[in-house]
């Protein structure tokens, strides 16, 4: 009897570290997401990109929303930031 009980702890114990691992893993792989997103959200309310710091209107704003295109500078080499 007292060895059933402590293999049953021993299982759930085992369920219990699975399941928390998994769950942290799967916990920072949506906190990457959600972090891409909101630095997103930031560069679009602020008008310009966080990395690079080029303006850009909103015009631009609602081209890179819906086409996901690369914006092309001046000089005509790709600025894909």
């Amino acid at each position: 009897m007292l060895t059933k009980l402590i293999f049953l702890l021993c299982l759930l114990l085992a369920g219990y570290f699975a399941g928390r691992r998994t769950g942290l893993v799967e916990g920072a792989r949506h906190g990457l997401k959600v972090a891409r997103l909101e630095l997103l959200g930031e560069s679009l309310d602020l008008g310009e990109c966080l990395l690079c710091r080029r303006k850009f209107s909103r015009e631009e704003e609602y081209s890179i929303n819906t086409q996901q295109a690369a914006v092309t500078d001046s000089s005509g080499s790709d600025n894909n930031c």
